[in-house]
């Protein structure tokens, strides 16, 4: 699919009875500042100001066989990269967590679920930089790694704000039970939204 400005969305159709071709892996073209300007109106739509998200993400332009694509990419701990654009989200290499170390002398660290939730959260809050550290889980399925990170970091107060469904209140859960810091769940600033994203828009 091809959007305005060239902008492409990798889709894959689904065939029921035909089994599937192998899929080329993607190539890495480019990575560098955010200056396409149709990834610049979609973090307007996701109400991310421009200069936070400059400073966290990053653009990416990649292939697959004869077709590129580009996106926006936040790098994670693996050396890989989440990346999303207006129809797609993925990861581009090894998934993994994001740990951002922002303040080196404090020992508490604030929990998202993805990198528009702690834009969002940095944008509500009007900051240019997180108090705490943070931590982006990238996918609630890397909720165990960010435990033994967060456990071998010294982690003593841990502020979570992730999604209002069932994965997240697991996720919660096991932040909560995972070690042996002071907890706060903070998404009740966000009640009735499913994420800070989506509370920050609307």
């Amino acid at each position: 699919v091809v959007l305005a400005g060239g902008v492409q969305v990798l889709h894959q159709p689904h065939q029921a009875s035909a089994p599937e071709a192998p899929r080329e892996k993607p190539v890495i073209e480019s990575v560098g500042p955010i200056t396409d300007r149709f990834l610049e109106a979609y973090l307007a739509e996701r109400a991310i100001p421009l200069h936070l998200a400059r400073r966290y993400l990053q653009e990416i332009t990649y292939r697959v066989g004869d077709r590129s694509f580009r996106a926006l990419a936040f790098g994670n701990d693996a050396g890989g990269y989440e990346i999303r654009n207006p129809g797609f989200k993925g990861t581009l290499g090894t998934k993994d967590i994001t740990y951002l170390v922002e303040n080196p002398g404090r020992a508490d660290a604030s929990v998202f679920e993805g990198a528009f939730d702690f834009l969002s959260a940095l944008a509500y809050y009007g900051r240019e930089r997180p108090k705490s550290n943070v931590l982006v889980l990238n996918s609630v399925g890397m909720v165990d790694r960010a435990i033994v990170l967060l456990s071998d970091r010294g982690i003593t107060k841990l502020s979570v704000y992730l999604d209002h469904d069932h994965a997240g209140e697991h996720a919660v859960t096991r932040l909560r039970e995972g070690g042996p810091w002071e907890f706060s769940d903070e998404s009740g600033l966000y009640l009735g939204y499913k994420d800070m994203n989506d509370f920050l828009v609307k």
